[in-house]
């Protein structure tokens, strides 16, 4: 079979007729922005224009259904020269960093779901390893005082942490580290942060299905949230940027 076979383009009323090619076969309807795919004599949705809010995304570690971000609604605390675009490239918000600028957290954070609540975030980050603060993820934030409690991906240090911040600029203390694997630069991950009107979670997964709890403690530990959002870090070093692929609050 020849690889234009398996792999066509062109007007969805111009598609063929399923069960006259092999399961697995790729359409790109050009009017729709749709990739269809053959699965079982019949054609069924297999990507969506954008990467983001439909079809599946291949991280490295599996192929996961994203849910694009919220682009409004956001809210910069300590921007420190960070840089946001909301949306950017396959419906994901980035947020970036040149070298030599930033100091603390750069956060952009909204209001909290009602409790209870779960957040589930895809993560993109490519930076390069073994530079002292470069890091990213997901937070919990107090209105009132703007102590945060973070869920977040520390790309030097090859760890996933628990940690908790006086304010953007001001550093208390850690819960938790793991060190699950060396990360190369660039790293793709799924981190969770709930809140189930007793504990505050935080989770970490590689494919977005099978997540792993990192750390928990009473929702009134340190902070109450009443407020969420994502986060990057390099205290000057080298540039850094970090893709929000899927936001899913449940």
């Amino acid at each position: 079979m020849e690889l234009h076979q398996v792999l066509l383009q062109g007007l969805i009323a111009s598609r063929p007729a399923a069960n006259t090619l092999p399961d697995g076969t790729l359409y790109a309807a050009t009017d729709e922005e749709i990739l269809y795919q053959i699965v079982a004599q019949a054609w069924t949705t297999y990507l969506t224009a954008g990467g983001g809010g439909g079809g599946t995304v291949w991280t490295d570690r599996g192929p996961t259904t994203p849910t694009a971000p919220p682009t409004t609604g956001w809210t910069w605390a300590n921007q420190s020269g960070a840089v946001a675009v909301e949306p950017t490239a396959y419906a994901s918000n980035q947020l970036s960093l040149a070298s030599g600028t930033g100091t603390g957290l750069s956060v952009r954070y909204r209001t909290a779901p009602a409790v209870p609540y779960v957040i589930t975030a895809g993560f993109h980050f490519n930076g390069r390893s073994g530079v002292s603060f470069l890091r990213g993820g997901l937070l919990f934030r107090q209105s009132s005082d703007g102590k945060l409690a973070l869920n977040v991906l520390r790309l030097a240090e090859h760890a996933i942490t628990a940690a908790k911040y006086t304010s953007p600029t001001t550093f208390s203390a850690d819960y938790v580290s793991v060190f699950p694997g060396t990360f190369l630069g660039t790293r793709t991950i799924w981190l969770r942060i709930d809140d189930d009107n007793t504990n505050r979670i935080s989770s970490y997964s590689w494919d977005g299905f099978n997540f792993i709890v990192l750390h928990s403690v009473a929702r009134t530990d340190f902070l109450t949230a009443d407020q969420v959002g994502w986060h990057i870090q390099t205290e000057g070093g080298a540039a850094l940027f970090a893709n929000l692929f899927s936001w899913a609050e449940t």
